[in-house]
């Protein structure tokens, strides 16, 4: 959450965005990065031009990465939109991926990787109903689409909740 996409964060090499350096250490570990709403640039180096990570701003920070040798990725997941309730630019989003183990059992379940509306975390009221309006949206959009339909669901992200906060609770 919050990678800069930008080659200007601090500590970093006026160079590499926040994310392709995460990227690049979580590779070397022999993770990936699942294709989840991007038109395909999986990497700066790709790209091969200044302006590549602007592919990757477009999710918003939400991405999922998985550990190669112990799941797959299953078709390309994806993106959707979540209430928006201060207009901004970027909006919010939550990205998805279907994987299945590679131990045998060929289970499969969906990754989703979010992060609901941040102003007002620790007040109630209508800061809380708009982070209930945004989970609500991933779970009628889970129950709706016929690649996540039924499968078990590993929710990844910054809800800015509290346990018993309604967002928790309507998850």
């Amino acid at each position: 959450q919050e990678a800069y996409a930008s080659d200007d964060y601090p500590g970093g090499d006026s160079v590499t965005p926040q994310w392709e350096d995460l990227r690049r250490t979580l590779a070397s570990k022999g993770y990936q990065r699942a294709l989840t709403g991007t038109d395909g640039l999986y990497s700066y180096s790709q790209c091969g031009e200044s302006g590549c990570w602007k592919d990757e701003y477009q999710l918003d920070g939400n991405h999922i990465f998985y550990k190669a040798s112990a799941v797959k990725p299953v078709g390309n997941g994806g993106k959707f939109s979540l209430p928006n309730p201060d207009n901004r630019g970027s909006g919010y989003t939550a990205s998805w991926q279907v994987f299945e183990k590679l131990d045998g059992s060929h289970a499969r379940f969906v990754a989703v990787n979010t992060h609901l509306y941040s102003a007002g975390i620790t007040q109630r009221g209508v800061y809380e109903e708009r982070r209930v309006a945004q989970a609500s949206a991933i779970l009628s959009t889970l129950r709706n689409n016929s690649a996540s339909a039924g499968l078990p669901v590993v929710l990844l992200g910054d809800l800015n909740s509290h346990e018993g906060h309604g967002p928790v609770s309507t998850l």
